[in-house]
């Protein structure tokens, strides 16, 4: 699945989002998420805080508000990708009912949990239905990952120390 990436407001034509799109920032250590409402904006979820708008995170505290803003104010002069609905894998809405349902979703303000309900689960709702959060389980299959192996070397150590003495 390609994905356009820009720099700056200024888009060539062909790599514009279009209304329902999903929008992913690089924030880095972490991917912020929003949907495209037109060729500038997109509706996120965010800090609730107005004065924490460009901390180190997208959301700092347990409670979150839905903004619409300039990309650009969003992308806070980093990477993003355009995720183009035509090239998803999974099945999205309809676009106008995305649309709807981001437009009339800004400035409510709702609970925020990095596992359960943080920007792209609220992104990912609104463009496929299911509020599912990619960053996550890739997270819980590293932390697997590494406890499987934290175990190995720490059984590797009991046997050295039973063969050794």
């Amino acid at each position: 699945m390609a994905a356009a990436l820009f720099e700056d407001d200024y888009l060539e034509e062909e790599k514009v989002a279009d209304r329902g799109d999903l929008v992913e920032f690089d924030r880095g250590l972490y991917k912020h998420y929003g949907v495209a409402v037109d060729s500038k904006h997109v509706v996120h979820l965010t800090s609730a805080d107005p004065g924490s708008s460009r901390c180190k995170f997208s959301c700092a505290g347990p409670k979150a508000e839905v903004k619409k803003e300039r990309i650009s104010q969003v992308a806070w002069g980093n990477r993003y990708s355009v995720l183009k609905k035509r090239e998803q894998e999974e099945a999205c809405r309809n676009s106008n009912s995305i649309i709807r349902d981001a437009e009339d979703m800004v400035g409510m303000k709702m609970s925020y949990n990095l596992l359960e309900k943080n920007c792209e689960h609220f992104a990912r709702n609104l463009v496929f239905g299911v509020p599912k959060c990619k960053q996550v389980a890739q997270a819980a299959d590293k932390a697997k990952i590494a406890s499987f192996f934290g175990i190995m070397f720490v059984a590797a150590l009991a046997i050295f120390k039973i063969f050794r003495g």
